[in-house]
């Protein structure tokens, strides 16, 4: 797709203080994001993941980069 980077591949996390996924962000508003330990139905394998992920795309805000603690 040969698309410009806006934000490198980097880990982001879950409430557990674990790494949840990764995440890069591209120009143009295109973010691509990995869950760890999910398959296909994100929501079913890893429901905490999935909820941080999808209220982060509803609510057009940034997965959380630093570890809660």
């Amino acid at each position: 797709m040969n698309l410009t980077i806006s934000s490198e591949w980097r880990p982001w996390f879950d409430n557990k203080v674990e790494v949840a996924g990764f995440v890069e962000s591209y120009v143009g508003g295109l973010t691509y994001a990995t869950v760890r330990a999910a398959g296909m139905k994100v929501m079913i394998d890893q429901p905490e993941r999935g909820f941080i992920l999808a209220k982060s795309f509803i609510t057009n805000s940034s997965l959380p980069f630093t570890k809660f603690v």
